[in-house]
């Protein structure tokens, strides 16, 4: 689907640096509601596109938080047993990386989740 590849699109632009984060303010949004997606693929993309987000910079964090970015990708690891759960994994790992983004997960309660894993 087209948003499969937008997602992709967007993950692979915040991959390599933080150079075009202040352009991608606007996707923000649209990538947290494509956690929703029915598509597996398009969940996975989007998912490593917003921990992307971050690989290079936390000067999208605020945007992320605003957006409920954390949220939804808590939501996808305890509702989703597929690759967009791992990928949703791995982005929080990336996201942990900046003092409000662990706090926010700290309100969210899942140490004791991560814990278990």
């Amino acid at each position: 689907t087209t948003r499969k590849f937008a997602c992709f699109a967007l993950g692979n632009a915040g991959f390599h640096s933080a150079k075009l984060y202040p352009y991608m303010n606007d996707a923000v949004t649209a990538l947290v509601g494509c956690l929703a997606d029915p598509v597996e693929k398009t969940r996975s993309n989007a998912a490593g596109a917003l921990g992307n987000m971050v690989r290079n910079s936390g000067q999208l964090t605020n945007q992320l938080l605003v957006a409920g970015a954390l949220d939804a990708l808590v939501c996808t690891v305890r509702g989703d047993h597929d690759s967009a759960c791992k990928v949703a994994l791995y982005s929080l790992g990336t996201l942990v990386a900046y003092e409000d983004c662990r706090q926010r997960l700290r309100s969210l309660g899942v140490e004791d989740e991560v814990r278990e894993l």
